[in-house]
Formats: C-alpha cells, structure tokens, sequence
C-alpha cells in the first residue's frame, strides 16, 4: 500500500503539470483563425460565371465534409438539407 500511495501521489503530481489553465481551448483558437483568413483567400473565377461566393462555397465543402459526405454530390444533397 506504501507503493501504490507512492504512485497515486506522482500521479497527482504529473496530471497537474499538465493541467491547461481555464478557458484554454486550442481548437478554438484554429477555428478562430481560419474563420478570420477564410475570407482572404483570392477568387480567380470568371465573374460572369459565379454563381455563389467562394467563401459560401468553401463553407459548404467543409461542412459537408464534416458531415461525412463523400463526394459532389453528397455534399449538395448534404447543402440543401441543412443549409
């Protein structure tokens, strides 16, 4: 029992050296990010030809992804269900 406190203390130990402090949340951050420079990216389509805007279109691609859809056309059945 000596041993197995000994361990349950390094434990304690070890876990609090790697606890995060509050409201850390490192996801967020990257989700934070990309939201900001996804507006950024450069749109080299032809403006008669646009359709959506590419930002739009990005964020379905995504999402649809997110949703596991597999290709094309799972992503627009995918689209016009939920968005």
């Amino acid at each position: 029992t000596v041993a197995r406190a000994a361990l349950c203390q390094r434990l304690r130990a070890s876990a609090r050296r790697f606890t995060r402090p509050a409201g850390h949340n490192p996801r967020r951050k990257r989700t934070q990010n990309w939201i900001e420079t996804g507006g950024n990216v450069k749109d080299n389509r032809q403006s008669c030809k646009v359709m959506y805007p590419l930002s739009e279109v990005l964020l379905l691609v995504v999402c649809g992804t997110m949703a596991a859809c597999d290709d094309y056309d799972d992503i627009v059945l995918w689209g016009n269900r939920h968005l």
